[in-house]
């Protein structure tokens, strides 16, 4: 089969394809043995992506068409893993030193940056992969507020690191735009990398954005300084789909506090479990086995009414 070459391939092509680069790029870097910095949080940066895009392509099997937006990141992301390890093969083939002492990483450039510049560039793209997943599950799992805040602060980071990497592309490709006359290859060959960049940052902040418009839309109920006295039984509970943050909650001798989040269903079947009446009205509460059969008449969901007119 062939590789996917275009943004034209499907999200988990595409996936596939960086998943791979990044394994190989990590595998050429680790053979250098070397305990410098950079290099150590390269390798870290491209275990950490390699991981992130497993992660993708396990959720992509089912809901594929929600990640179309990360096409052309992922295209992108792929082929700088590629590109880069190019750049070693390159720097290293006429080099006399070993890879146990090669020392020339300085010569290493992609886009004008050096190896921390690289990782930086890998770690907008899997913050990129990890917002849309996150995104994803903020709507269809069941997430903490604490996750939910931190899902925040890493869009907050994100969004910054790829606005401030977008306007250097601005400014590297608007630099280059002056030396249109140079037509050697590797000079339109740059041109053309920058270019696809920009796009690819553009859609990234495109991720970002959306998943900042879903996280505004989920709401908090937030319980703080509650208590129940002696032998009562208190019920505080959010609509279900809602996050619940609950602090200094106390409870007197034989208090039963219920607080969280629950379905109306889950809440009268807990009620009946523990023979508190919750129908308001005397008598205990009904199955809801009873309620989901209709069995239960009007008058025993909502009392006996009164005639209109």
């Amino acid at each position: 089969m062939a590789e996917p070459t275009g943004i034209a391939s499907g999200v988990i092509a595409l996936a596939t394809l960086a998943f791979k680069s990044s394994v190989s790029l990590y595998q050429t870097v680790r053979s250098f043995q070397s305990n410098r910095r950079e290099i150590r949080e390269l390798k870290e940066e491209l275990e950490a992506l390699s991981n992130v895009i497993q992660s993708l392509q396990e959720l992509a099997s089912t809901k594929e068409v929600q990640f179309d937006a990360l096409r052309l990141p992922l295209l992108r992301c792929g082929k700088a893993c590629q590109d880069f390890e190019e750049v070693i093969a390159k720097c290293t083939k006429h080099s006399s030193e070993s890879k146990a002492s090669f020392r020339d990483w300085a010569k290493l450039q992609y886009m004008g940056n050096d190896i921390v510049g690289f990782k930086n560039l890998l770690a907008g793209y899997k913050s990129t992969i990890s917002i849309a997943i996150g995104d994803i599950n903020l709507r269809t799992a069941a997430v903490s507020a604490s996750a939910i805040q931190e899902f925040k602060e890493t869009l907050e980071n994100t969004t910054t690191d790829l606005r401030e990497y977008l306007e250097n592309l601005h400014e590297k490709f608007e630099a280059l735009r002056v030396e249109e006359t140079d037509t050697r290859d590797e000079c339109v060959t740059e041109r053309g990398r920058i270019s696809q960049e920009i796009e690819s940052v553009k859609k990234c902040l495109a991720v970002c954005a959306r998943a900042s418009e879903h996280v505004e839309e989920v709401r908090t109920n937030v319980f703080e300084d509650v208590s129940a006295a002696e032998d009562a039984h208190q019920v505080i509970v959010s609509t279900f789909g809602d996050l619940a943050s609950a602090k200094r909650v106390s409870a007197g001798v034989r208090a039963t506090q219920w607080l969280g989040q629950m379905s109306d269903a889950a809440l009268q079947q807990l009620a009946q479990s523990r023979g508190i009446d919750l129908s308001g009205h005397s008598g205990r509460v009904k199955s809801v086995e009873e309620q989901a059969k209709g069995t239960i008449k009007f008058e025993d969901q909502y009392g006996a009414g009164h005639k209109l007119g």
